[in-house]
């Protein structure tokens, strides 16, 4: 018979209904098992996952609604802004063969045309940055901070943790 467990803290929780009722029906005594992690297959070439996507808007749509004064009043558009510039840009100079590139000749328009004219093109590409493109580990990484964001500033978020779970294992 193969069960299916939930570890909670130290203790294993039989984790559904079919496995509970197999799990009800042995008899008194000692039985020996093996309990191994379930394999998580590694796709660092996939683009974000469905379950990513709807953990983002789900807290970005929190965040829109917050009572928290210094943060309410913001829309999904403005966090959405706010948290690629903050959280998606770094992730793309680090890993991103073009983006650090892009980003040095920038500062050179910074040093030669301007401070309106760098501030014009940054908005240009920031605005044009997809969350589409990130990986699942990249988005992972990506939700993770925003999540850390929403602790930090005490949102409320009304997201379900099995999402959170799942939209963030692969980091």
């Amino acid at each position: 018979m193969k069960l299916r467990l939930k570890k909670t803290g130290k203790l294993f929780l039989v984790a559904d209904v079919v496995s509970s009722a197999a799990f009800a029906r042995l008899e008194d005594g000692v039985y020996n098992c093996t309990v191994t992690k379930p394999r998580v297959k590694s796709l660092p070439d996939e683009l974000r996952r469905a379950a990513q996507n709807r953990l983002y808007w789900q807290v970005l749509h929190d965040l829109e609604k917050t009572s928290v004064n210094h943060l309410a009043g913001n829309v999904e558009a403005y966090w959405h802004r706010k948290f690629k510039i903050d959280y998606m840009v770094p992730i793309l100079l680090r890993e991103s063969e073009t983006f650090p590139v892009m980003f040095a000749a920038l500062e050179e328009v910074l040093l030669s045309m301007g401070k309106e004219t760098y501030e014009n093109i940054y908005n240009g590409i920031i605005d044009e940055l997809s969350t589409t493109k990130l990986k699942v580990r990249q988005f992972a990484e990506y939700l993770t901070h925003i999540m850390r964001y929403c602790r930090m500033e005490g949102v409320i978020l009304t997201v379900d943790s099995d999402l959170i779970d799942m939209a963030t294992q692969y980091t």
